[in-house]
């Protein structure tokens, strides 16, 4: 299931790498439940699912119309259910732990395709010792809004820079789009930052046919391009860090990462903040 930061619903999609990945097979989204409606079995089933639920009430509330009384009334006469819920945060615990564990090692083991990839968009100096890593792709309506606040961002921030990573993950339009991206930054490199500055502001779909389009208005020769998208090598540059945010286990976009922890989708208004804590931290290790 992939998901877009702030949808507010699950958005199914296929993960079309040119092949190159496994297809995801569409999930379900379950139905929202009947107007003020809820049956025993399906609270089970939501406090099991969700331990936090309760801490969440509130939200639930509103998005999915519960009555708490029934919540309450269940709670009372099965008690047993907060101790199956402790059993599931412990395991969940348990798992995140050994998954964080797993996604510090990938990010370890790949520091040179991550921080050190020719032609990489970087906004921001190219030596600030502060790092942030984005996963983007052209159809992330986030992605492209948030692309002029991170601007603003390294303007104001002179010691962070933010290395923009391909992740066409929401289509098989997506990966036609970064894949021109990918053949534009091989043949003519030096127009590659006006033609990524183009993808991100262009307005509707994101596809082959806009993405050669945005190539051609900087003056590049389609035939040329089209052969470069067909090199093998050029097509493997795309995957390469799709292929880590996939081992990472990222389904949505935007993913920020400092260092060896994944930020997630951040909030531009929180930025900051992470960027004063990472300050005092480097500060301390001198």
């Amino acid at each position: 299931m992939i998901l877009c930061r702030k949808s507010g619903r699950a958005v199914i999609f296929s993960l079309c790498l040119s092949a190159c990945f496994s297809i995801i097979s569409p999930g379900l989204v379950p139905a929202a439940p009947a107007e003020g409606a809820m049956d025993i079995e399906a609270i089970k089933k939501a406090l099991l699912d969700d331990p936090l639920f309760l801490s969440h009430l509130h939200d639930r509330i509103s998005a999915d119309s519960i009555n708490t009384d029934i919540i309450r009334q269940y709670l009372l006469k099965n008690p047993e259910i907060l101790v199956e819920m402790q059993e599931v945060l412990a395991a969940n615990a348990n798992k995140q732990a050994q998954t964080l564990e797993e996604q510090t090692k990938i990010l370890q083991e790949n520091q040179q395709i991550l921080y050190h990839t020719a032609n990489d968009i970087i906004l921001g100096d190219k030596n600030a010792p502060i790092v942030f890593l984005e996963f983007f792709d052209y159809n992330c309506g986030y992605c492209k809004r948030d692309f002029p606040e991170e601007k603003k961002l390294v303007a104001a921030h002179k010691n962070v820079r933010i290395i923009m990573k391909d992740y066409p993950i929401l289509s098989d339009d997506s990966a036609q789009a970064h894949l021109v991206a990918q053949a534009v930054k091989k043949l003519a490199p030096e127009k590659y930052p006006a033609f990524h500055e183009k993808m991100m502001s262009l307005k509707g779909r994101a596809t082959q046919k806009t993405a050669l389009a945005t190539a051609r208005s900087l003056g590049l020769n389609i035939d040329s391009l089209q052969e470069k998208m067909r090199d093998p090598d050029t097509q493997q540059a795309m995957l390469a860090s799709a292929q880590i945010a996939y081992r990472l286990g990222l389904n949505y976009a935007p993913v920020f990462i400092l260092g060896t922890k994944i930020l997630g989708a951040v909030n531009m208004q929180n930025l900051p903040q992470i960027i004063a804590e990472e300050e005092q931290r480097l500060a301390g290790s001198k």
